[in-house]
């Protein structure tokens, strides 16, 4: 896991720091699931492909190409080989195999080795992924803006996100003119690998009953990042749950007191549903 945990580091751009803290996190890292190994393997290939319709060897030497796709699969590169031939690419062919069925890549099999070539539905599914922001390291918050939601935001949401390994964009409706503030949310939501959708408001209490303002742009950006097929985190204070539209409180809300509690609930959330984003603390 360490290798991988270097690796990533590296893949996100940054200049990976290794000390026993480092270490220690890399060992406690969980597993990667097989939709992210999957992806990874895609990238894999693309980066190995020197032109469009060129096919590259690989082969289960520690010399070759395979060394780096062993690190990405979280293989033992001490144990390439036994007497009956190099282990990782049984492991590796199967990742590949998908990308095949998927018409992803070509793949030509012999003694231990594959000719890949990377497709055209390979390469638009890299970019289509590009382009909606899923290999995004940034989870975008979506809330009601008010001095009172100045701390659970820097102490909750934003934290929870640093600390879950993203950094929170935050588009301010204050600071920006009104033409422009619609451009930037939906620019910002499409880079974003996330959503935090925050569904706290304002109330009045009258004689009869509590009022909700309920706040339509957390619902909009919701729904938009919903359409793009992002991940949607939703949460709202607890005095604030009879609030909730009918056609969204189906959906599992992080119900919150203190700006410390939406942290501690959010990070966990979003390791839960997204996975341990790059820039996590270790």
């Amino acid at each position: 896991m360490l290798r991988r945990y270097i690796w990533a580091q590296a893949e996100y751009g940054l200049v990976p720091v290794i000390d026993i803290d480092a270490v220690e996190y890399a060992i406690k890292l969980p597993s990667p699931r097989f939709m992210q190994l999957f992806k990874d393997t895609l990238r894999f290939v693309e980066r190995n492909t020197k032109y469009p319709g060129v096919s590259f060897m690989l082969d289960g030497s520690p010399q070759s190409c395979s060394a780096e796709l062993a690190t990405i699969l979280c293989l033992d590169l001490g144990n390439y080989t036994t007497s009956d031939g190099p282990i990782p690419m049984g492991f590796a062919g199967y990742y590949l195999d998908e990308l095949f069925n998927n018409r992803y890549i070509e793949r030509h099999d012999g003694n231990g080795s594959y000719q890949v070539k990377l497709l055209p539905p390979g390469q638009m599914a890299l970019e289509s992924e590009d382009s909606l922001g899923r290999a995004s390291t940034q989870g975008f918050i979506a809330m009601w803006f008010s001095p009172e939601m100045e701390a659970p935001l820097r102490e909750g949401l934003v934290k929870g996100i640093e600390g879950a390994g993203y950094k929170a964009a935050v588009v301010d409706q204050n600071h920006h003119h009104e033409g422009t503030v619609n451009d930037e949310i939906i620019a910002q939501i499409r880079r974003s690998k996330f959503v935090v959708a925050d569904f706290t408001c304002d109330t009045i209490d009258t004689s009869a009953k509590r009022e909700f303002i309920v706040r339509g742009g957390v619902y909009f950006e919701a729904g938009y990042a919903l359409a793009l097929g992002k991940p949607v985190i939703w949460t709202a204070r607890k005095n604030c749950l009879d609030g909730l539209h009918f056609d969204t409180r189906q959906f599992p809300h992080i119900l919150w007191d203190e700006p410390d509690e939406l942290k501690a609930a959010l990070q966990a959330r979003i390791e839960a549903f997204v996975g341990r984003g790059p820039l996590a603390p270790p």
